[in-house]
């Protein structure tokens, strides 16, 4: 089970029981191993799958298992055996429509890259369609995985808001790696870029700007030269991963807005960086 801070959780009404008595057949009092709380809450729910929030309830457009017709008659069950019979019993998943999401609470970080990787390998046997996303929201301890943020996003629906929220939470604390001074991605963000498509997608039809951002190392010229580069390469890696690209713009800004002005080295790593910003095109 999932910290109690941890991202929300997928549950179907299934699991929760009616409580007032039979004067009240649609109030439903979540258990304490369904929401994690010491006691239990009467809510109204109607049937169907939600997230705990923190603080509420909220209904869940993604499906626990599979939903397109077009994948593999596989069950939400005979996959949690697979995971269980490779002995990660602590692995889920959800879908939403070609965006598949690995989530769950592993015990370490070894455990997690195991978890992703025999996971992942799984769901792809089981929905064999090419332009399927794996998205990586399996935490250990405090290390959450960077699509995190993209199961609340799941659950919140898709505004221009609530988008903005995802890129920024799969963002946080992370940045896009690329070869020094050059505009090629490092392998070591292909979880992360998978990530930020998985958020792209989930967010059709909203447009994408993409800033590139340098420190101020450099000329501005060649700075602002390699910002555009590195913003156009992220660009080409979401086009590939099947974002249209008509959605996305790619502008690079060299050191012309830096994070932090100094000319410490934690000030330049931090000036380094990809920014995402959700766009209405209305």
């Amino acid at each position: 089970m999932l910290p109690r801070r941890a991202a929300p959780f997928l549950f179907s009404a299934m699991f929760v029981v009616a409580c007032g008595g039979s004067n009240a057949p649609d109030a439903i009092a979540v258990t304490p191993s369904a929401a994690a709380a010491p006691q239990a809450e009467c809510v109204q729910l109607a049937p169907g799958s939600y997230f705990w929030d923190g603080s509420r309830f909220v209904a869940a457009p993604m499906t626990d298992g599979l939903s397109d017709p077009d994948f593999a008659p596989n069950s939400a069950d005979a996959l949690r055996s697979q995971f269980a019979g490779l002995g990660l019993p602590w692995l889920g998943y959800s879908v939403m429509g070609r965006v598949a999401i690995l989530t769950g609470a592993a015990p370490d970080l070894r455990a997690r890259d195991r978890g992703f990787e025999a996971g992942a390998a799984l769901l792809r046997e089981a929905m064999p369609r090419s332009d399927l996303l794996i998205a990586d929201a399996i935490r250990a301890g405090s290390v959450a995985g960077p699509a995190e943020g993209l199961v609340t996003l799941a659950a919140s629906g898709t505004s221009v808001r609530t988008c903005q929220d995802a890129f920024n939470r799969i963002m946080q604390g992370r940045a896009i790696q690329f070869a020094s001074d050059q505009a090629r991605i490092s392998p070591a963000s292909a979880t992360l870029l998978d990530a930020l498509a998985g958020a792209s997608d989930l967010c059709m039809p909203l447009a994408i700007e993409i800033g590139g951002h340098t420190d101020f190392a450099g000329s501005d010229d060649h700075n602002l030269k390699l910002s555009q580069e590195r913003a156009e390469a992220v660009r080409a890696y979401l086009i590939s991963k099947g974002i249209d690209g008509r959605r996305l713009t790619a502008r690079g800004f060299g050191e012309s807005q830096p994070l932090d002005p100094s000319e410490t080295q934690a000030a330049r790593a931090k000036n380094r960086r990809t920014e995402f910003k959700v766009i209405d095109r209305r």
